[in-house]
Parts: C-alpha cells; sequence; structure tokens
C-alpha cells in the first residue's frame, strides 16, 4: 500500500511537471496492465520493450511473467522517473529517448526484439515525433513481432494501420481515464 501511495504521487508530481509526455495523472490500474501482458507470447520471449515505463507498474508484471533469460530494455524520458525506476531495477537496461530505440537496442547487441509493450502518450506528440517513434518501434519488432500501444482514445488507430499487417483494439473500462489497448503485428519482412 505505502509503495502503491508513494508511486500515485511520484506519477501525480511529474504530470503536473510535464502533462504533455506523461499522460495522465495516475499509473495504469491493474486491469489496464493485465490486458497489455495479456496478449504477449510469454514463452517465447527472448526479449521485449518497455516506452513510458513511468514508476514502473507494467515493468513490474513484465519482470513476473518474463523468462528467466528475456532481454528486457527500458525507456522513460523523465529523469525523476528514471532516477527512481534506476533504483527499484538497477539490473535492468534503462534508456531515456524511445526515439533512438533501434540505436539503443544496437549499443546492447539485440538487433530486433519479439514485444514492445509501450505507455506513450503519443496523441499528445508533434505528429513528426509520433512519426518516428513508430517508425523506431517497427524497425525495433521482428518479423511478425507484437507492439502493444494504450492510449485515451482512437485516435492513433489510422497511424497504426498503415504501418502493421493486423490492429486489434481492446477497451478497458476500469482505468483512470478508461483506456483502449493497440494490439498490432508487425508486417513478415
Amino acid at each position: 500500500m505505502v509503495n502503491s501511495l508513494k508511486q500515485r504521487l511520484i506519477f501525480l508530481s511529474r504530470f503536473l511537471y510535464s502533462p504533455k509526455t506523461i499522460g495522465s495523472i495516475t499509473p495504469s490500474s491493474k486491469h489496464l496492465v493485465h490486458a497489455l501482458m495479456n496478449p504477449i507470447p510469454w514463452h517465447n520471449l527472448k526479449s521485449i520493450v518497455e516506452l513510458g515505463s513511468g514508476t514502473g507498474i507494467v515493468t513490474h508484471e513484465i519482470l513476473q511473467r518474463a523468462p528467466s533469460d528475456c532481454h528486457v530494455v527500458l525507456f522513460e524520458q523523465d529523469q525523476a522517473l528514471r532516477q527512481y525506476l534506476h533504483h527499484r531495477y538497477p539490473h535492468i537496461s534503462l534508456f531515456s529517448d524511445a526515439q533512438y530505440l533501434t540505436q539503443k537496442l544496437k549499443q546492447l547487441q539485440l538487433k530486433q526484439v519479439d514485444c514492445i509493450v509501450s505507455c506513450l502518450p503519443l496523441t499528445n506528440f508533434h505528429p513528426s515525433l509520433r512519426a518516428d517513434i513508430l517508425n523506431e518501434i517497427q524497425n525495433a519488432l521482428t518479423p511478425n513481432g507484437l507492439y502493444i500501444q494504450y492510449q485515451y482514445s482512437l485516435h492513433l488507430k489510422k497511424w497504426l494501420e498503415v504501418r502493421f499487417s493486423s490492429v486489434n483494439i481492446r477497451f478497458i473500462p476500469l482505468n483512470i481515464p478508461p483506456s483502449f489497448i493497440f494490439i498490432c503485428k508487425n508486417f513478415i519482412q
């Protein structure tokens, strides 16, 4: 309970500092986190990236489910949240800018990854930055890789449909605010 309250207070303070990059006043609900995790084929997973790790709500669940030999990589733009994550998960690779996703993966000797889970508020981003990040995501995924993104609206749908071979949408009402999850498969190259 104390850890959850601490995470909520940290998250709220960072939202007040930078609402366009944080995107929400509170971390994801357990219902949203489970909906993000359920489509992932954990038994075959060799590598996973989380974009917009925040206080680590989704990170914690990834680490609970991922095989022990799975390479987990986190990205968090906000410096205070990144420091919090580094303290909480010192053994996990952590970077700041998802716009350089493929470059950072190469530093880790990962050419591509099996899955990317994104909590980035992409609809808040300038269209050119959004396009850059989506291109990075697509290039970072293995052929037939899985990209899971949540947003508070359906505005991202058209952006995803031109980049991925399939886009399935799920509505999660038990979150503040209610959310949409986009489950996308990469084009087989």
